[in-house]
C-alpha cells in the first residue's frame, strides 16, 4: 500500500499546507464510488462527468480530503483547493515517481498486445522483485498517472501500459513516467 502524508501531497502540488491537522492517505481515487476510510479524493472534471459532483459520495464514503477546483467547491470539508485537477493528478503522479530513487521503468505501448504483453511482464518480474502496474487497461492520461500516485514506496519495477487516442499522448505519458 501506498501511504502518502497531506504534507507530501501539498509538496507535490507547490502548495502550502493550510490544514491544521496531519492525515495520512491510504490511496488516491478518481471515482467516489471507490473511496474507503483514509482514501483521497480527486474531482477530476471530464467530457461526460464532473467528479466535483460527487465529493458528497465520496465524503460519505470515508475520504479524508479532497482536492477540487477552485471556482468549484465551496465546504467546510478539508479541500485542497487547485487551478486543475487533472493536471494535479498528473504533478502527484511525477512526485510519486521521483520518491523511490532506483526504481526501474519499463514503458509499453503499441497499437495491439500492450495489456497482455504487460501482465506477462508482471507475472515475471512480481516472484523477484516488488512490482506494480496499471490495473486493466489504466493507459491514458488520467489511469496511468493514477497508476504512479498508487505505487508503493517499495516498488522496485513499475511496468507502464501507454495508450493514444491523441497525437503526442505517448509523449506526454512518457515525460509523466
Amino acid at each position: 500500500m501506498n501511504n502518502w502524508d497531506i504534507n507530501e501531497i501539498f509538496l507535490a502540488l507547490n502548495l502550502k499546507n493550510y490544514f491544521n491537522k496531519n492525515l495520512k492517505i491510504k490511496k488516491i481515487v478518481i471515482d467516489s464510488k471507490k473511496i474507503k476510510k483514509g482514501d483521497l479524493f480527486i474531482a477530476i472534471k471530464g467530457e461526460k462527468f464532473d467528479g466535483h459532483k460527487f465529493i458528497d459520495e465520496a465524503v460519505k464514503n470515508g475520504a479524508s480530503a479532497v482536492i477540487g477546483e477552485k471556482n468549484k467547491v465551496i465546504s467546510n470539508f478539508p479541500i485542497i483547493y487547485v487551478d486543475d485537477t487533472k493536471e494535479s493528478l498528473i504533478n502527484i503522479a511525477r512526485f510519486s515517481r521521483k520518491r523511490i530513487k532506483d526504481l526501474i521503468v519499463i514503458g509499453i505501448t503499441g497499437s495491439t498486445g500492450k495489456t497482455t504483453l504487460k501482465e506477462w511482464l508482471f507475472s515475471i518480474l512480481k516472484a523477484d522483485y516488488i512490482t506494480h502496474c496499471n490495473y486493466g487497461n489504466f493507459n491514458n492520461e488520467i489511469g496511468m498517472p493514477l497508476t504512479l500516485c498508487n505505487m508503493p514506496l517499495k516498488s522496485q519495477i513499475c511496468i507502464l501500459e501507454m495508450g493514444m487516442n491523441n497525437k503526442g499522448e505517448i509523449r506526454r505519458l512518457a515525460k509523466i513516467a
